[in-house]
């Protein structure tokens, strides 16, 4: 039986097996039979498709050679109107050539240039075609134009003999009235020149070798400067006549082009000599001035050596031409009101006296002052350092008590550093605290740091004050030296100081705008609570039916007609709060 159903299904595989093959074969032959069918669909249609590209390659090529004698046609159409516009364009640019020729015509080649338009019109306005009629009227306008310029040139030109003959009278007169200027200016220079050669003579007396008073080199001074004024002056006035007058004598042109101008020539050499004229005047006063000075100290010294002589003999009493010790004692007391040291005397003696002589000769008497006057300065500064050396002994005094009044203001500052550094740690948490700090406790807080401000302002006041007082009380005959010393010692407490100044301000700005954060946030919790007690009243008053008279009734409760703050609580203490929906 297992063989038998073996047997059954190997049969009935194979015959599966043949089905599924005759199922191919026809699959397979109905697939060819279909390809075959569309190759002999696709063939009948690319030969249609093959006579349909010829036929339209025929008709394309019929077009084309349609198309391709329209165009040769029209073409040579246009090659002919080409021909006879380049006719008509040569002959009318050749006829508006000559017309813009007469156009720019003048009087002397006028007539030529008409008997030319002529000729060209004669030979090609007939080749112009439809330009014939515009080229005539453009010959015209063009003839009328040219007589209209040449009446114009003409009236030109006679305007312009008119006008050069005008500049030339223009030009006589101008070079008339410049001769005359030029003549004016020449006298007054030859003024300023006689007044700079007077100057010089003025000053000839100063010359080196002149032997004259201080009085009289005075005289002759003051002369100069006069005459030196007067030179100036005058030199002035040329000067000043050029400004006013220059614009009259203006150059009006050489007489022949391209040659230098006689009238401009004349003007330089006259102002050449203006410049001379300055410059001679101004040396004199200046040389005279210089010399002036030198004379005055030759005479000077001249009437010293007079007067050194007549104060020596004034003490000379024996009249030996020698000043004994006694008289030359005699002479610094009277005269220097100094009684020589008897040391500063006898050296004196020593370098001025010589050897065998009884005294100091007239010679040696200006050594002799400038001795005295040596021996007077040296006494001087024996007392000058007596005096400094007293002056510094006081001085040190008044510093030793300035430095312990300085320590104690030391000490005033460091207080008022200590209170501002407790303000400080003080406020700078309140900008943090600002933003979740109820309103009243921020508003107690600030009130607080104000306080510690407060304090820490009188102590910064009161070190401000302990230091300006150092300076008071100061002795006058010290007080330069004494403020320099202050000042250097004081230095670093006036930096403090300053700082101390800038941190207060910082300090009160920051409990400042935490006062300001506080009260906006209490403006704001008022105006939520505000917000919150009208929802309460106005829903207490429609849950109670009541109208405005009877809601500020259920408030007076003593009915005075007011309500006061006991009553404004009580209501609310006994309001409903919990508001609800009434529409509900």
């Amino acid at each position: 039986k297992e063989k038998e159903k073996e047997k059954e299904k190997a049969q009935s595989e194979e015959a599966k097996r043949r089905q599924a093959e005759d199922e191919k074969r026809r699959s397979e032959d109905a697939r060819r039979k279909q390809e075959e069918e569309q190759r002999r669909k696709a063939e009948e249609d690319k030969r249609k498709i093959e006579e349909l590209r010829k036929k339209q390659e025929e008709e394309t090529q019929r077009r084309a050679a349609e198309e391709a004698k329209r165009r040769e046609d029209e073409a040579k159409s246009h090659r002919n109107a080409a021909e006879q516009r380049r006719v008509e364009q040569k002959s009318t640019l050749a006829i508006r050539r000559v017309i813009q020729k007469v156009r720019v015509a003048t009087p002397e080649n006028f007539e030529e240039l008409k008997k030319e338009l002529q000729d060209v019109l004669a030979q090609e306005l007939e080749n112009c075609g439809s330009q014939k009629q515009r080229m005539t009227e453009e010959s015209d306008k063009g003839m009328e134009q040219a007589r209209a310029r040449i009446e114009q040139i003409n009236l030109a030109r006679q305007k312009e003999v008119e006008k050069r003959e005008e500049e030339e009278r223009q030009k006589r007169e101008a070079d008339n009235r410049v001769r005359e200027l030029v003549q004016e200016l020449a006298r007054l220079i030859d003024g300023a020149e006689a007044a700079a050669a007077q100057v010089q003579q003025t000053a000839s007396p100063l010359e080196d070798n002149a032997d004259l008073s201080v009085e009289d080199v005075e005289r002759t001074a003051r002369s100069v400067e006069d005459a030196g004024l007067d030179a100036k002056l005058k030199t002035k006035a040329c000067t000043d006549f050029i400004l006013l007058r220059g614009p009259e004598m203006k150059d009006p042109g050489p007489a022949v082009p391209g040659q230098p101008s006689e009238m401009k020539q004349t003007l330089a050499r006259l102002l050449q000599r203006i410049n001379e004229c300055t410059r001679t005047a101004e040396g004199a006063v200046m040389t005279a001035r210089g010399k002036k000075n030198h004379a005055v100290r030759r005479a000077a010294a001249r009437e010293g050596i007079k007067e050194m002589e007549a104060l020596f003999n004034k003490y000379d009493r024996d009249r030996d031409g020698l000043l004994s010790k006694m008289e030359v004692e005699r002479f610094a007391r009277s005269e220097y009101k100094f009684v020589i040291p008897e040391e500063a005397l006898s050296r004196m003696w020593r370098n001025m006296v010589e050897d065998g002589q009884r005294g100091v000769p007239l010679d040696r008497f200006q050594w002799l002052r400038m001795a005295i006057g040596t021996a007077r300065e040296m006494q001087r500064d024996l007392k000058r350092r007596e005096e400094r050396i007293e002056k510094e002994s006081v001085l040190a005094s008044m510093k030793a008590d300035l430095q312990e009044r300085i320590r104690e203001a030391v000490k005033a500052v460091d207080e008022a550093d200590k209170d501002l550094g407790k303000c400080e740690k003080q406020v700078q948490p309140l900008n943090a605290k600002a933003k979740t700090m109820p309103a009243p406790d921020m508003l107690a807080l600030a009130d607080e740091t104000d306080a510690g401000i407060k304090e820490a302002k009188v102590s910064v006041m009161a070190a401000r004050k302990q230091i300006d007082v150092l300076s008071e009380g100061i002795d006058e005959r010290f007080a330069v030296e004494l403020r320099s010393f202050l000042g250097a010692e004081t230095k670093t407490l006036e930096i403090r100081m300053g700082r101390m100044d800038s941190r207060l301000s910082r300090v009160m700005n920051l409990s400042s705008r935490f006062r300001e954060q506080a009260s906006k946030k209490r403006g704001a919790e008022l105006e939520r609570l505000r917000s919150l007690a009208l929802r309460v009243i106005r829903y207490n008053q429609r849950a109670k039916g009541l109208d405005k008279h009877e809601l500020f009734k259920s408030f007076d409760t003593n009915g005075d007609g007011e309500i006061d703050q006991d009553e404004f609580i009580a209501w609310f203490s006994e309001a409903d709060k919990e508001i609800k929906d009434l529409d509900a």
